[in-house]
């Protein structure tokens, strides 16, 4: 018998009535000695722990990695696609005093190569290549923001550089985690 459970008596909870009641183990066994309420508090939340059943829960979602892989690579993939489809417009341009050559040979590259790399991340073929692409594409350009441009990292009215150091993140982390069991790279490699 544990030293935080009264003598005689015992714990049972009773679904229907959802509380937990004393009742005697044997006669026997019942003393005139009354529990101290320090044998009851421990008793008493011995059988409901939250704790524990709120753990076993999360514990539960580790078996879920591979979706919240998917989930992440999904979120990159269509962010750089849609950035790399807006720089399309920029084929039509001519170099200018806003927009001179070597810059708008970059958003060029950047057209073509940010839509690639986001249905890399989206199929899960070749991710190592297009989490290294995108790690230095964000590292650029939050180097600009912070050097060129003298943004701060929330920068108020406008965007700082915090949704670009979110995305150099999430790319660092497949490309050291990996696509996931849900990936083109991993079917391949089974067959």
């Amino acid at each position: 018998m544990s030293p935080c459970q009264p003598q005689g008596r015992s714990i049972r909870i009773f679904p229907k009535h959802g509380f937990p009641r004393f009742q005697p183990l044997s006669r026997s066994k019942i003393t005139t000695n009354p529990p101290q309420p320090e044998e009851i508090r421990g008793t008493l939340i011995t059988p409901i722990n939250p704790r524990g059943a709120a753990m076993k829960i999360f514990s539960k979602l580790n078996n879920f990695s591979d979706v919240g892989l998917l989930i992440l690579r999904l979120g990159i993939g269509i962010i750089f696609i849609k950035h790399g489809m807006f720089k399309w417009q920029m084929w039509g341009m001519q170099p200018s005093d806003q927009m001179p050559a070597s810059m708008l040979m970059i958003m060029k590259i950047l057209a073509v190569a940010e839509p690639l790399g986001g249905l890399s991340m989206i199929t899960g073929f070749l991710t190592p290549l297009a989490s290294i692409g995108m790690s230095v594409l964000m590292i650029g350009v939050i180097n600009m923001k912070i050097n060129v441009m003298h943004v701060s990292f929330i920068a108020g009215q406008t965007t700082g550089w915090e949704f670009d150091f979110l995305v150099l993140c999430s790319a660092l982390c497949i490309l050291f985690v990996g696509p996931g069991k849900f990936s083109l790279e991993r079917m391949m490699s089974r067959s």
